[in-house]
């Protein structure tokens, strides 16, 4: 119907080996491609194979920075990455404002940064922890106190994983940090009010035990009670309530 009278076409194949497509070629006439015409399209589909690679790989690149760019958008954690080997580090804009920084007032550093700021009492663990990380793959999390712009600490969770080159030494290290001063405040409320149970208990003037209902068992006994059933602390809790 379009009047054609020869064609030939040649794969577009991708690096892969992945067929992307066809380049044909077509005629009016009856006719044989030349060796060189052959060439020219073999040589037309290697170049739009490139290109069409190209253009996707481009387009997933540009996907994957908008998924990206969403995801840091919405998450609470600050982001950082560093390069072990030079010692630079990029610290997301949420990094930053944990600490009371706008993004302009913090510039991307070093690793010394991060190290000043940590509280004396937690530099060793960081230490710790990095190295067993770098030497023996151990997950790295760590919870430390970082200076914030006020001067006051602020306790945060760090996880990370680290890249190795061929010679299994760390070069780059990504991760984020979590705000657990909350959880942090609760925990030593906590512990507060469990000493202070601890001291009435004891102090009592009276007999306590607390029984462990399923079994009847005696899980926890004050002094008193113990004197009042002359015998000692180990003994009660081997007894059954009756």
């Amino acid at each position: 119907k379009a009047k054609l009278r020869a064609c030939w076409s040649e794969p577009i194949v991708s690096s892969q080996g992945t067929v992307l497509g066809t380049l044909a070629c077509y005629r009016q006439e009856v006719h044989h491609p030349s060796p060189s015409e052959i060439l020219n399209v073999s040589n037309a589909a290697r170049l739009a194979a490139v290109a069409i690679e190209r253009e996707w790989k481009e387009q997933a690149l540009l996907i994957s920075e908008q998924r990206y760019a969403r995801a840091l958008r919405g998450t609470t954690d600050g982001l950082w990455d560093w390069n072990i080997l030079t010692g630079d580090v990029y610290l997301s804009p949420r990094w930053k404002l944990m600490l009371g920084y706008e993004e302009n007032d913090l510039a991307d550093g070093r690793d010394d940064f991060f190290m000043a700021r940590l509280h004396p009492d937690d530099v060793l663990k960081v230490q710790a922890a990095r190295q067993a990380h770098f030497e023996h793959a151990t997950p790295y999390q760590v919870e430390f106190r970082l200076r914030t712009k006020s001067g006051s600490f602020k306790w945060l969770l760090a996880r990370g994983q680290a890249e190795w080159n061929e010679n299994g030494v760390a070069v780059r290290m990504t991760g984020t940090i979590s705000d657990i001063s909350s959880r942090k405040v609760a925990e030593r409320a906590l512990e507060a009010s469990e000493r202070r149970f601890r001291t009435i208990f004891e102090q009592a003037a009276v007999g306590i035990a607390v029984i462990d209902t399923s079994s009847g068992r005696f899980v926890s006994v004050n002094q008193r009670m113990c004197e009042i059933n002359r015998r000692s602390r180990e003994d009660m809790l081997r007894l059954t309530f009756m």
